[in-house]
């Protein structure tokens, strides 16, 4: 469903995300781990794995809400 030309997270429509996978799933995590890398160039020059939460961002910065809790991670 689209309210305004935008998404919210809770009516993302459930076939979005295998339309944007477009690699066969054996190679969706074939690169190895950015660990210590901050790099970007770098990372996807050498084959690094990663998630792109572009679709994520783009809903909480289209979010109506009046607060938004971010909570940190453990031991962080």
């Amino acid at each position: 469903m689209r309210a305004s030309g935008k998404y919210c997270h809770t009516n993302v429509p459930m076939n979005i995300i295998p339309a944007m996978n477009t690699a066969p799933p054996s190679k969706l995590l074939a690169g190895k781990p950015p660990i210590g890398l901050s790099n970007f160039p770098e990372l996807i020059r050498e084959g690094y794995c990663y998630v792109d939460k572009s679709l994520l961002v783009q809903s909480v910065l289209d979010s109506p809400a009046k607060v938004l809790l971010l909570p940190r991670p453990r031991r962080f």
